[in-house]
């Protein structure tokens, strides 16, 4: 009922966004899963004067998930992204379990799309907060007119229009992966377009530049999982127990020290699964819903059930193998680490099916090309992240991958030291209370 009150009173205070009408239930409404500070934000926005602005510290959850899409397509409309601030050091606050983000907004008008006009910059910090802020870091800042780094921020600069058209829904293949916005539009808007969300946080934040690097080198056959695969979802608890007919199954990737499992693997048990519905769907491929210090993506060649996993089931059933082992691969760890959403304060990284769908892959690596390489690791303990990437095989099952990127010594060095830097500061991030 609380929420029922929020939603309407935000579209009051919004009519044309929400197309609201006083009197009727008939507008638009905000997602279900939306937390309440996104209500607060649109109820916080409207009390500006022309001249005011906005700041708000809360979690940093709507710049990567569904139910942030609404709030992101508001503001790119309507308002301007002054400034969205994250620090890579040290969280906001040590009694929350969430990472927090700053935000500083403009007064929004939703009567027009002026907002579509402005630049919105997305710094990350490498220094707590109380070691920087100063005028010159903030001059810096306010001046910066394209992606840069320093030893002390790093930002990205965005015009609101190249953000809103890289979250549209154009109906077009999603196989073009396009993360780093195009440098020029071709054309307005199509209003027609939904507005699906964009991983603000992954993309503009976090992502090194080797990460665009690889994109732009390779867009010709880099695809979006969700373009080659079908992701369904995990096996809920009301699907499982005693009451059902008994099937191979593995409840979490914790139950498992390696990537490939069998019937017979250590963690795998008989188990009841409901034989209606999709509990029973068997896939190729199981993507935790969670991951922590070790990356492992299950290669289930044998059809174990997995509980806290989304299926992932290639298109091409002989293309499962690549699938797998791009996804283990270091630039599998790179997309992971951008991609998961990172506001488990203890330092976890979870995942939704749609973020599943978000990692790329080569169309042009064949299974023969990297089978071997790949057996090689998945058949062997995982090591934690740090360890890992240090590993001969894993380096073997690499270089395939780098290979068909075009990758330099130097950016294969680079994509190596971006996964130390992005995992030892979400790690950093968690103990800093």
């Amino acid at each position: 009922m609380y929420k029922a009150k929020l939603q309407e009173s935000v579209a009051a205070a919004w009519p044309k966004f929400f197309r609201y009408k006083p009197g009727s239930h008939d507008f638009r409404k905000l997602d279900g899963k939306a937390d309440l500070y996104i209500y607060f934000y649109l109820h916080g926005l409207s009390l500006l004067n022309a001249r005011g602005s906005f700041c708000f510290i809360t979690s940093n959850s709507w710049l990567d998930v569904g139910y942030g899409a609404d709030l992101q397509e508001f503001l790119l409309k309507h308002s301007h992204v002054k400034l969205i601030l994250d620090n890579e050091k040290k969280r906001s606050f040590a009694q929350a379990d969430v990472n927090t983000i700053i935000a500083l907004l403009a007064p929004p008008d939703d009567r027009s799309e002026t907002g579509l006009d402005k630049v919105a910059r997305f710094v990350m910090f490498k220094a707590p907060f109380e070691e920087i802020l100063n005028a010159g870091t903030f001059k810096a800042i306010e001046t910066a007119t394209e992606r840069q780094s320093t030893d002390k921020w790093r930002i990205c600069v965005l015009s609101q229009r190249q953000l809103l058209e890289a979250g549209l829904d154009t109906g077009e293949d999603e196989g073009e992966e396009s993360p780093a916005p195009k440098k020029k539009t071709s054309g307005p808007l199509i209003k027609t377009d939904r507005y699906l969300g964009n991983k603000w946080g992954g993309k503009y934040l976090r992502a090194p530049d080797i990460y665009f690097q690889i994109l732009d080198k390779n867009r010709e056959h880099l695809r979006r999982l969700g373009a080659v695969c079908r992701v369904e979802g995990y096996i809920h608890d009301n699907n499982t127990g005693h009451a059902f007919p008994k099937v191979h199954f593995i409840k979490s990737v914790k139950d498992t020290d390696r990537i490939a499992i069998a019937r017979n693997s250590a963690g795998v048990i008989l188990y009841g699964v409901k034989t209606t519905g999709n509990s029973r769907l068997v896939a190729p491929i199981l993507f935790p819903r969670t991951l922590g210090e070790r990356h492992v993506i299950i290669w289930n060649p044998e059809g174990v059930l997995g509980k806290e996993f989304y299926k992932v089931l290639p298109k091409d059933a002989d293309f499962a193998v690549s699938v797998a082992a791009q996804l283990n691969s270091t630039f599998g760890i790179l997309q992971r680490e951008l991609i998961g959403l990172v506001n488990l304060g203890e330092g976890g990284l979870k995942f939704s099916a749609n973020d599943v769908k978000l990692f790329v892959l080569s169309t042009v690596i064949a299974p023969s090309q990297i089978r071997y390489s790949f057996f090689a690791v998945a058949n062997r303990p995982a090591l934690p992240i740090m360890e890992e990437i240090h590993q001969p095989d894993r380096r073997a099952l690499d270089e395939v991958v780098f290979d068909v990127l075009g990758l330099t010594a130097g950016e294969r060095e680079a994509v190596y030291e971006a996964v130390v830097e992005l995992v030892r500061a979400r790690l950093e991030k968690a103990r800093s209370v």
